[in-house]
């Protein structure tokens, strides 16, 4: 996923820091996430998508974001399904 490939990008070159872009892009992540219903449902906890939660339980936004900067996304979490985000339909063309 070209759009997203912040995810995996989030140390800079020098392994000593996160990217500048993996930090705005977690904002962005939070902001889509925090705008779904079972956020506001749930009293503002959302699926935590670093990889050792999977998405299985509900943290506080700052939880989230800090364990998505420290640890980063679990692998291949490109779509965010688990916050309602639609995976797209791909055709193939047959020739």
């Amino acid at each position: 996923m070209p759009h997203r490939k912040w995810i995996d990008n989030r140390c800079n070159s020098r392994m000593d820091g996160i990217t500048r872009e993996f930090y705005e892009d977690v904002d962005e992540f939070i902001q889509f996430a925090s705008t779904q219903e079972n956020f506001i449902i749930l009293e503002g906890k959302l699926k935590c998508p670093y990889m050792k939660c999977k998405c299985l339980g509900f943290k506080s936004v700052n939880e989230v974001k800090r364990d998505i900067c420290k640890y980063g996304f679990m692998k291949g979490y490109y779509y965010w399904t688990h916050h309602r985000k639609k995976v797209p339909v791909v055709t193939l063309l047959v020739v």
